[in-house]
């Protein structure tokens, strides 16, 4: 199944990276063409430099409408598949409509940083692209007690409280404790107070905080350690106990590593997002400057 989907998830890369090599071929061979003395340099101020000026001006906001949809979600305006759909298969067209546009030069100032935001824009695109195709998938096989992100703060509270009954039920009670239940404690003398030391000072503080605890438990071979120490000190009854607090920080590692994926997953929007907005502003300047001069 894993292969199945690796499979299915390289298709999708690849026919994105083919389509792009394609989308990219007719400028190219223009470029050479051009280079050779064959065909003439395309002039972004001619008709044909201005009609793929004014395309590729077209695409870059109907992308930037993207954005607009998702703050508009109570409202009809297609499905979100199709929208994200010719979001991509635009961005990636617009790609050789600006270079040709551009004749194949910076320009000048202000066209060349705005050339330069635009490339970011499409490098980061794309790179989003890959991550959407790959990371979900590879969350999935690495973290299979996955929750929302948002939520583990709160669902772990349930077992810290988890990891105190287990404690509360190896060691001697508190005398003042009013449970009206008591037994025999498993674990007593001085492995009691290590196991009660462990519990308040090293596991709890990294359920509550994970990784950010700086605690040994957050890599997977300091928590073998640490965890086989206070299993050759406990009694043998005690193991199913100590294996439940085991697994209970492996828990807690894999939500850390399900926040840490999840931030790789979106993160590239922070960068996207503002450039794309600021690669627009800059074309609108160079559109206002070109149309003042031509």
């Amino acid at each position: 199944m894993l292969l199945g989907r690796d499979a299915t998830i390289r298709q999708r890369v690849t026919r994105v990276l083919l389509w792009t090599a394609l989308a990219c071929l007719p400028p190219i061979l223009w470029y050479l063409l051009a280079k050779m003395g064959v065909v003439g340099w395309p002039r972004a101020s001619s008709w044909f430099g201005v009609l793929t000026g004014l395309v590729g001006a077209g695409i870059i906001f109907f992308e930037l409408a993207l954005w607009i949809r998702k703050r508009k979600r109570k409202q009809r305006w297609g499905p979100t598949k199709v929208w994200l759909w010719w979001h991509i298969v635009l961005g990636l067209a617009v790609l050789p409509i600006i270079v040709v546009h551009s004749g194949f030069s910076w320009g000048g100032m202000v066209s060349a940083f705005t050339m330069i935001l635009f490339l970011l824009v499409i490098a980061s695109g794309v790179y989003g692209l890959v991550l959407q195709q790959w990371l979900p998938q590879r969350i999935l096989e690495l973290i299979p007690d996955e929750t929302v992100v948002a939520a583990i703060d709160k669902a772990i509270e349930k077992h810290r409280t988890e990891a105190r009954l287990i404690v509360d039920e190896l060691v001697p009670r508190d005398p003042n404790d009013p449970s009206p239940t008591w037994k025999p404690p498993i674990v007593t003398g001085v492995p009691a107070l290590r196991l009660k030391e462990f519990r308040e000072n090293t596991l709890d503080s990294y359920l509550a905080f994970g990784r950010k605890s700086k605690s040994p438990l957050a890599s997977r071979t300091d928590s073998v350690v640490l965890f086989n120490r206070l299993r050759a000190e406990l009694p043998q009854a005690a193991h199913a106990g100590l294996a439940k607090l085991e697994s209970l920080a492996d828990l807690r590692r894999q939500w850390d590593e399900h926040a840490r994926l999840n931030a790789i997953l979106h993160g590239w929007l922070l960068f996207h997002a503002p450039v794309s907005v600021a690669m627009t502003i800059f074309m609108i300047f160079h559109a206002i400057k070109a149309m003042k001069y031509w």
